[in-house]
């Protein structure tokens, strides 16, 4: 919703559709649902992305230029599904 005031314009948005701070109050029966598969999703893609890149450690023939995609990107995912998964989910809980 747009506002003008004094000649200055201002927009209100809401919270439940950008950001979800209020997730958990304005939809429990489905709160609690995602918060469990977003946490399994978290917890699987963090062991995957690590076994990824252990596999290509220890295994000589995966240490290749050929790699070097695959490596890149399990450390990025590794990155997003330890880091900002987590304060995705902290944010529906509004902990934070």
């Amino acid at each position: 919703m747009l506002t003008v005031n004094d000649g200055l314009v201002t927009m209100e948005l809401n919270a439940t559709l950008i950001g979800g701070q209020h997730y958990i109050g304005s939809h429990p029966a489905s709160a609690i649902p995602y918060l469990i598969i977003a946490g399994m999703a978290t917890i699987v893609g963090t062991i995957g992305n690590l076994l990824v890149l252990t596999s290509v450690c220890i295994y000589v023939p995966l240490r290749k230029t050929d790699s070097i995609f695959l490596v890149n990107l399990a450390l990025c995912d590794l990155l997003v599904t330890s880091i900002a998964d987590p304060f995705g989910i902290i944010g529906k809980l509004k902990i934070a």
